[in-house]
């Protein structure tokens, strides 16, 4: 019973102290501000996990397609509902994760420039991530059953601070992303802390350390802007007409006008809208 009341709250660490605040008008996005260069450091960091993609030795067909059509299920139960695919699979990309680990301990990240990205931008690499934060999984999984306790709770931050990278500066689709990876370690999690080997304090120090990281996580407010950034970018482009036609280019506008009304109307409503994540685990 000692630690029955740290493992409920480490994983509610992870979800409840989630709130952002989407401000509904003014003062307005400033795109100056969003389209500030990206720091070298920031893309040098991508490029580390465009290179762990690129060297990932693919998942077998039938395990790679339950973890693309269930990702919650992925080495459900611990390392001993792993299938043998899976664990060949993580044996042949050990140097992958030391890579991703490398890279997930840098402090920044940006994929794709705000001021370059657009609607028809490749994001395969953003995609490509997913594969990282599962073998991520595995590998913490693995060292539970080893009773590797630390090295399993890093693997575990690691996924959350890839998918902070992943939506730093982004768009929705990263932001989203990187939502995925914190309830992807918002799963598991509980699972590292009801170990037999276990302890309170551990648990107690893994959920301060849970909130800590929480915290620095880029918001959807940020997203937000730069949809905004590129729908702005879209509609003064060249390549408006080639992807937007003439008889829908109405609906788009109103589109624009009814997502982005901080952007476009003068003054409003000052009310702020809080977010909250769904699922609680």
């Amino acid at each position: 019973m000692l630690l029955g009341l740290p493992v409920m709250a480490l994983p509610a660490g992870v979800a409840m102290h989630r709130a952002y605040e989407i401000p509904a008008v003014s003062p307005g996005v400033s795109p100056e501000a969003i389209l500030e260069p990206v720091p070298a450091e920031a893309i040098a960091t991508a490029d580390i996990y465009r290179r762990a993609i690129a060297d990932l030795e693919p998942l077998g067909s039938s395990a790679a397609a339950r973890g693309i059509d269930d990702w919650e299920s992925f080495g459900l139960g611990g390392w001993d509902r792993t299938t043998e695919a899976e664990r060949e699979w993580l044996a042949k990309n050990r140097g992958v994760v030391e890579l991703t680990l490398g890279a997930t301990r840098r402090p920044a990240c940006v994929f794709h420039d705000p001021g370059q990205v657009a609607y028809w931008t490749n994001l395969d690499d953003v995609q490509g991530t997913r594969f990282l934060a599962w073998l991520l999984v595995v590998d913490a999984r693995r060292l539970e059953s080893e009773g590797s306790l630390d090295e399993a709770l890093e693997r575990y931050f690691a996924v959350v601070r890839l998918g902070h990278h992943v939506a730093n500066r982004g768009a929705l689709i990263q932001y989203l992303t990187g939502r995925g990876f914190e309830n992807l370690a918002a799963q598991y999690m509980p699972g590292w802390a009801a170990h037999e080997d276990q302890s309170a304090d551990k648990i107690l120090a893994a959920r301060a350390r849970v909130r800590s990281l929480v915290a620095e996580a880029p918001s959807v407010v940020d997203a937000a802007k730069v949809e905004y950034v590129m729908m702005r970018r879209l509609l003064s482009s060249e390549h408006m007409a080639e992807v937007v036609s003439e008889e829908h280019l109405a609906p788009v506008m109103v589109g624009v006008v009814g997502a982005m009304p901080w952007a476009l109307r003068g003054h409003a409503d000052p009310k702020r809208t809080a977010w909250h994540p769904s699922k609680e685990v």
